[in-house]
């Protein structure tokens, strides 16, 4: 384990207080794990509104890691997206015994969110990049405006220089990708649809080929334009 990871809510400096113990943190999978290369993020949360949650993002890469507890305190511990922090699996529960060591281990069962993937997604050009580095931003639509209570979700999803991104869809959805201007408020080029299927592993990756506006258009969703993409190719997501 890596004991770079005791962040927290104050890292080294609680292991002092005597109120605070330091606890070893091994996740497994009975069901074998949805996650490549390790958990994305981890959400600890206090039953005591007044404490502060823990988010965890580092040094997760065995799906171990260390953080301190207050003693005496009920903890609810989630496995979250690493970019959104929306919940993708549970942890269960965690009391801290007041009385025990300083330094203690528990092990954690994975059980996973049934509604939402991570994916990651590249964008080609197979007649050329028509912007200097990466695109301006990226706008992913639900076809159903029920799916997405956070409105015109992502409409600035961050990309990465080589035009990659990482978002969170829901299973059984259909979304429309458009690349925009900057501030979104204007169309440049689509992306195509994605269906998120139902059956499948949490993380997943896909590639979408960048299709320019029409001329005089600046919403081609507007008018029905959406070819879908060509199936996936292999490709490692940063």
């Amino acid at each position: 384990m890596m004991r770079e990871s005791i962040t927290g809510t104050g890292g080294p400096a609680l292991l002092r207080n005597k109120d605070y113990v330091e606890v070893a943190v091994l996740v497994v999978f009975p069901k074998g794990s949805p996650f490549k290369g390790g958990l994305p993020g981890v959400k600890i949360v206090p039953r005591d509104p007044s404490a502060r949650v823990q988010e965890i993002s580092s040094g997760l890469f065995d799906n171990s890691f260390y953080t301190v507890f207050k003693k005496a305190q009920t903890y609810g511990l989630y496995v979250t997206t690493r970019f959104s922090g929306r919940t993708l699996g549970n942890l269960g529960s965690f009391y801290v015994e007041p009385q025990g060591p300083q330094q203690r281990k528990h092990v954690f069962e994975y059980v996973a969110a049934p509604d939402y993937v991570e994916l990651a997604g590249l964008i080609v050009f197979p007649k050329g990049n028509p912007f200097p580095g990466a695109i301006p931003a990226l706008k992913i639509v639900p076809r159903d405006p029920s799916t997405d209570q956070e409105g015109d979700i992502r409409a600035h999803t961050e990309l990465n220089r080589d035009n990659s991104f990482h978002t969170e869809l829901k299973k059984g959805q259909t979304y429309d990708l458009y690349v925009t201007t900057s501030w979104g408020d204007r169309t440049l080029g689509n992306l195509g649809s994605f269906y998120v299927e139902p059956q499948g592993p949490l993380q997943r990756k896909h590639v979408f080929e960048y299709v320019s506006a029409p001329a005089g258009s600046d919403r081609p969703e507007s008018k029905g334009e959406s070819p879908r993409p060509k199936p996936p190719r292999e490709w490692t997501p940063r």
